[in-house]
């Protein structure tokens, strides 16, 4: 898991082929403008999902991974708590369903990372990182608009 201001994610651009041009999409002042839904950026590679909704308490929301993608969240607006920890050692509560990139986990006993993204600060979670965005970064809910990035692990590799 990385936590960065965008104006820094340059250094995390050796990381991956894809990671040059999701920061690249992400810093672009046009991506607020775009409306919510899924937008191509290079086929099922790279693509981002604009949301807009209420913050939720954690106790609401529930820890998940991915196994294609790696997810770079950005805040456009508001701000939200996110929670995260490695996938290791967990509980699975929902197992991929087939077509789907997503798990979900039952909540640990053990601490987790809990960290507030703000506009202009993205979060990377890679496939070993459980994470639990969405959530209200104090005591009530707040609103947000985000840019989930879906970044494929393997690129050019066909879905599952």
């Amino acid at each position: 898991m990385i936590l960065t201001p965008l104006v820094h994610a340059h250094r995390y651009a050796g990381l991956h082929p894809l990671f040059p041009a999701a920061f690249a999409a992400a810093s672009d002042p046009a991506l607020s403008a775009r409306p919510d839904g899924r937008h191509a950026l290079n086929g099922d590679d790279l693509f981002v999902i604009i949301e807009s909704y209420p913050t939720r308490a954690a106790s609401e929301k529930r820890l998940e991974c991915h196994r294609r993608y790696i997810d770079l969240q950005v805040v456009l607006s508001g701000a939200e708590a996110m929670l995260a920890t490695s996938v290791h050692g967990l509980s699975i509560a929902d197992d991929f369903a087939p077509g789907k990139d997503l798990r979900f986990f039952h909540t640990p006993q053990r601490l987790l990372t809990r960290f507030v993204v703000e506009p202009g600060h993205g979060a990377i979670f890679f496939p070993e990182d459980a994470h639990q965005p969405g959530c209200h970064p104090g005591d009530a809910p707040v609103p947000v608009r985000k840019a989930v990035f879906k970044i494929a692990v393997h690129p050019g590799q066909a879905p599952t």
